[in-house]
């Protein structure tokens, strides 16, 4: 996920660190961000995200997965990503069939 407002520049921002060295916790900053529905550009694929960190992605209309993501940390300074964890990466219709895997959700 790269952040939009990103500028390079930490102003005069007080972070206070809660997470070990350069790091802190800020999960509704980075949910009020990603949250909802991301459409593929071509609408076969559609990934919903909630505030309670849901997520399901159908293909044509057919879930294909659902589970829930986690993140550690939001990084202050020259980061721009954060990478999102699944439960499962693993894409498959409802009789099991695998479609396919997330190798990497940034």
């Amino acid at each position: 996920m790269e952040n939009p407002d990103f500028t390079g520049d930490s102003g005069d921002e007080q972070i206070i660190e809660l997470d070990g060295n350069y790091s802190y916790v800020d999960n509704e900053a980075l949910l009020n961000r990603i949250c909802g529905e991301w459409i593929s550009e071509d609408a076969h694929y559609c990934l919903s995200l909630d505030s309670d960190c849901r997520i399901r992605i159908t293909m044509d209309g057919e879930s294909v997965m659902e589970g829930s993501v986690s993140f550690t940390y939001l990084q202050p300074g020259t980061d721009r990503e954060t990478e999102l964890t699944l439960d499962s990466p693993c894409l498959e219709r409802k009789d099991g069939t695998a479609i396919g895997e997330i190798v990497y959700f940034i």
